[in-house]
């Protein structure tokens, strides 16, 4: 591994549900969502080959997927120049925590170019 990249994100996370309307469309409140955690997250050199550890604290603990909040971020990373691709991603952890304080921490472990 070459280095770790932490974010903390302290906006809500959104749920595939809430980001599309149908399988094309994405809903005003996820492009809202995606615009703010832009401005969070933005890079100039993007990072290739990584692992990532999304911890996702949310309210709604026992009504939400985890695999739901794990494409949204994703996305948004990708958009925002964090990672180049996220085919580059070679494994993803994820979990969620009961938590008043709703809030998203990014960890990017950069591996070694293959």
């Amino acid at each position: 591994m070459i280095n770790c990249k932490t974010f903390v994100i302290p906006i809500k996370p959104i749920t595939v549900n809430q980001a599309w309307c149908g399988r094309k469309f994405k809903t005003p409140k996820y492009k809202q969502w995606r615009e703010d955690v832009g401005w969070l997250i933005r890079k100039r050199k993007p990072i290739k080959w990584c692992k990532v550890e999304l911890d996702f604290y949310i309210k709604h603990f026992t009504t939400t997927d985890v695999d739901n909040l794990i494409k949204p971020i994703l996305d948004a990373l990708q958009e925002n120049g964090v990672i180049e691709n996220d085919k580059y991603i070679v494994s993803i952890k994820a979990t969620k925590h009961r938590s008043v304080n709703e809030r998203i921490i990014i960890k990017l472990h950069e591996l070694d170019p293959l």
